[in-house]
């Protein structure tokens, strides 16, 4: 990633940041704590960022949009946050470790770590409510957080197959589970920012691209990396089912290069300027270019 752009993500990331932690409850609840565990600090803040792009590219007068989608990109990291809390759990990944330190199950436990992905959930709808146009947001992010289990039950049902699933199975699992997020984030920004629907609908495409090409990328990492470079052990991929296990990495080179034009394609139908569209497009190479 450039480091212009590295430095617009870190900026942005902590904007959202020093509002979920202005926002979120101080009480001295085992859940509070347990939520405020599990979403802060942020990582990369990717989703949430793209949230921000999105309304600043549509936007008349980006400043204001980006303020107005702060409640959005907030609800989409607590969302993303429940996600990872429910993956480390032991009838799911059963991971010990996440970012470097216990996982919130580890932490807190089974229980405590269940209700707490639950009240973020709650918390990102409330959120919403802020919104403008929040009816439409509210029902979107509906529509992905069920793609988002849907996509994990069909990745855990696949994972228990011994025969190899078709490409257009693993596409198709992906949508769900790993672009539907991303999706939502980037036409959930451009809602907020004043887009028009056929506007929304290219930005969701493009979302949707972007996610599948994130998702390929990691596996032809995994695949073909080293440990040096990911930062963790490769071929850890090996007993799952990828797009480098199902079609050969030749193939899932393939994949990515066509999703990523795909998704070149889509950002141009938005009708953004060329300055515009940028953030989204060094995202895009990063995402298909990046070595972990």
């Amino acid at each position: 990633m450039s480091s212009d752009l590295s430095s617009k993500l870190s900026a942005d990331r902590d904007l959202v940041e020093r509002w979920l932690e202005m926002s979120l409850s101080k009480d001295e609840s085992t859940l509070s704590a347990a939520v405020r565990y599990a979403v802060l600090p942020l990582g990369k803040g990717l989703r949430a960022a793209l949230c921000l792009w999105a309304a600043q590219a549509f936007a008349s007068e980006p400043d204001l949009s980006v303020q107005a989608a702060l409640p959005c990109a907030a609800a989409i990291e607590l969302v993303h946050g429940m996600t990872l809390i429910y993956d480390d759990l032991p009838g799911m990944d059963n991971s010990e470790l996440r970012r470097g330190r216990a996982s919130t199950w580890m932490k807190f436990g089974e229980g405590a770590a269940l209700l707490s992905g639950a009240a973020m959930l709650a918390q990102a709808f409330k959120f919403l409510s802020a919104c403008s146009d929040s009816a439409v947001i509210v029902d979107d992010l509906a529509v992905a957080c069920h793609e988002l289990a849907a996509g994990q039950l069909r990745d855990i049902e696949l994972s228990r197959q011994a025969q190899s699933p078709s490409v257009a199975t693993l596409v198709r699992l992906h949508n769900l589970k790993t672009a539907s997020l991303i999706r939502f984030a980037v036409t959930a920004g451009a809602r907020i920012g004043g887009a028009t629907p056929p506007q929304c609908a290219a930005m969701g495409n493009f979302g949707a691209q972007l996610g599948l090409a994130y998702q390929i990328r990691d596996d032809v990492l995994d695949a073909t990396g080293t440990a040096e470079n990911l930062g963790k052990p490769s071929g850890q991929d090996t007993n799952k089912h990828t797009f480098v296990t199902c079609c050969g990495l030749a193939e899932a080179n393939a994949w990515l290069r066509n999703t990523a034009d795909e998704a070149i394609n889509s950002l141009a139908m938005t009708g953004l300027s060329e300055s515009a569209q940028y953030p989204f497009k060094g995202v895009l190479k990063y995402a298909v270019e990046r070595d972990r």
